[in-house]
């Protein structure tokens, strides 16, 4: 979650000035993760793992190249939470 989805409710806690600050940093750490992660992703596996059959599950399989089992059942749990 990037947090686009709950900012309507920080609009309402919010001081007047604050939530153009807060969107703008918002869209600085996506667009930053959005360029950082695909990029990774197609350093890291082939470019068929990354559009076969186990596309469905990209990053957990990432987490997994780069981190070992551990990073990847990390990764699998906190999307299962999310």
């Amino acid at each position: 979650v990037s947090g686009f989805e709950t900012s309507a409710n920080f609009v309402e806690e919010q001081k007047p000035g604050v939530f153009p600050k807060t969107l703008t940093n918002m869209w600085i750490s996506v667009s930053i993760i959005n360029i950082l992660l695909p990029t990774l992703a197609i350093c890291v596996l082939p470019l068929d793992d990354l559009v076969g059959d186990k596309s469905a599950f990209a990053v957990a399989l990432l987490a997994e190249r780069v981190g070992g089992p551990l990073l990847r059942d990390i990764v699998a749990i906190d999307a299962l939470l999310v």
